[in-house]
């Protein structure tokens, strides 16, 4: 896969979050959250649990911690979408964007750039507005839920462009799936009261949300060996756009003016950074 073709290959991911975002707060009137992701992430651990054969021990440690951030940046996501709007969770996950370049700072120490500090404040902005009281009704549960996954996501777009360079993508994802299919099944009678109606519409939605995440999931590690995290970050920057649309067609959800500005705001946050310049993939 060449930059081009991963990142065209990333936008059609971006499509399928999109998508996504409503699908699940559809498949949360069925299924309690950590439910919902043990179902989804055990069928798409199952359909490629060959890959898992003959693990060395560094390959297990990369793939857990992979795991760990995915599932934690789910748990949050899923849990946030009970209190919050599709549209909404969708734009503040995509935090996760200026955030790259600057966890990459802490890591590697490389300096952000005019363009990456004004993102970040551009996104403090935006946020601000999308949640404000004036503009949709004030920070809720799902708003600040939604903010910790996307500093979860951060980690794991972070570690995503680290582990792939190095680990045979079938295993890495089988590992980050499987992961966080048993993560979410020993955590779900603990932190929620599980619940379960497998009714047709919901198992439809179960099938659909298990096997594009799966070739989605898998397309991100892919992309991500040839592309930086930073890069990667910014394509996601579709992600919201496309929730957005599906919100307004499927479940009639509407931005009002305020929200529209600090969503506006996120998205010129997430682009900034472009203006640096899409530096290649680094492999520490």
């Amino acid at each position: 896969m060449n930059r081009r073709q991963a990142v065209v290959a990333l936008v059609l991911v971006c499509l399928i979050w999109g998508v996504s975002f409503t699908v699940i707060k559809q498949a949360l009137h069925y299924s309690s959250p950590l439910v919902l992701l043990a179902a989804r992430f055990t069928l798409a651990t199952a359909v490629i649990a060959g890959s898992l054969r003959g693990l060395r021990r560094t390959e297990i440690g990369g793939g857990l911690a992979l795991g760990v951030l995915f599932w934690a940046g789910f748990v949050l996501q899923t849990m946030g979408l009970q209190y919050t709007t599709p549209s909404r969770s969708a734009f503040l996950t995509i935090l996760s964007t200026p955030l790259v370049p600057a966890l990459q700072f802490l890591t590697h120490r490389t300096l952000p750039r005019g363009p990456t500090l004004g993102a970040i404040a551009l996104a403090v902005a935006g946020t601000w507005l999308l949640t404000s009281p004036g503009g949709g009704g004030g920070l809720n549960r799902g708003d600040v839920l939604t903010i910790g996954c996307a500093i979860l996501f951060t980690g794991q777009i972070v570690a995503a462009g680290h582990y792939a360079a190095r680990i045979p993508i079938g295993r890495l994802l089988a590992l980050e799936l499987g992961s966080c299919a048993l993560l979410s099944l020993l955590t779900a009678p603990v932190v929620e009261a599980p619940r379960l109606v497998p009714s047709p519409p919901f198992l439809a939605m179960l099938a659909f949300l298990a096997f594009t995440g799966l070739w989605s999931f898998r397309t991100q590690l892919r992309a991500q060996q040839v592309l930086s995290p930073t890069h990667t970050a910014l394509v996601f920057t579709l992600e919201p756009v496309f929730a957005a649309v599906t919100s307004f067609l499927v479940l009639g959800e509407r931005l009002g003016p305020t929200q529209l500005l600090g969503a506006a705001l996120i998205l010129a946050a997430v682009a900034a950074p472009a203006l640096e310049g899409a530096e290649p993939a680094t492999v520490t």
